[in-house]
């Protein structure tokens, strides 16, 4: 007689590359404060669970460097709510600290762009990963259409 093996069965997530460009309604599972090997500075490293109806739902892996400006000052404007984040600056704030453990369950609209990358494991293919603008907390809804 053959034996026979018992699987466990469970929704197996979809791939951030079953999602095109575009925005997304997302929630941090996981926010952790790290230093980047390739520049030696401060960065947060977050993963996102990203989700669309007809697309399921996929952890998306990211990382804000302190010293990315762009994106750095984008996420903290939506993690504190600021509809622009030049009105920051010119409020004359220049430096905006988030604790990653408040982030952890946050809801965000994020915006996933492609690019080729140009080091590491994935050199030379087409990532995912979240470009600015965000937006916190989904306030913003209407974007999305769902």
């Amino acid at each position: 007689m053959a034996a026979t093996i018992v699987f466990q069965l469970s929704e197996t997530p979809t791939s951030s590359f079953d999602f095109p460009p575009g925005a997304y309604a997302a929630r941090v599972l996981e926010a952790e404060a790290r230093i980047a090997q390739s520049s030696g500075e401060p960065m947060l490293r977050l993963v996102w669970e990203v989700y669309h109806p007809d697309y399921g739902t996929a952890k998306l892996f990211d990382n804000v460097p302190s010293k990315n400006q762009w994106k750095a000052t984008n996420f903290y404007a939506a993690w504190v709510g600021a509809e622009n984040p030049n009105d920051l600056v010119a409020q004359g704030q220049r430096e905006g600290e988030v604790d990653p453990a408040a982030l952890v369950g946050t809801e965000f609209i994020v915006h996933i762009g492609t690019r080729v990358a140009d080091r590491g494991k994935y050199m030379g293919q087409e990532v995912r990963e979240t470009v600015p603008p965000f937006y916190s907390p989904i306030s913003r809804t209407d974007l999305l259409g769902y």
